[in-house]
C-alpha cells in the first residue's frame, strides 16, 4: 500500500488535487482506492463549516 499525501482543494462542491505520481511518473492503470480526511469541521474556516457543520461524527 502506498500512501500519497497533497493539496486538495473543494471549489463549488468539487474536488480537486494535484496529479498524482509514482515518483513523477505516471501511475500504472489500475484500481485505486482513494480516502480523504481533513481536520477537524471546528478547525476549519467559517465557510466550510457553512457547508459540512460545526461538528463531525465519527
Amino acid at each position: 500500500m502506498s500512501i500519497l499525501r497533497g493539496a486538495l482543494q473543494v471549489n463549488n462542491g468539487l474536488f480537486e488535487s494535484e496529479w498524482f505520481t509514482n515518483n513523477g511518473e505516471g501511475l500504472t492503470p489500475d484500481d485505486y482506492n482513494l480516502r480523504i480526511s481533513s481536520t477537524a469541521a471546528i478547525n476549519q474556516p467559517e465557510s466550510a463549516q457553512v457547508v459540512i457543520g460545526k461538528q463531525t461524527k465519527i
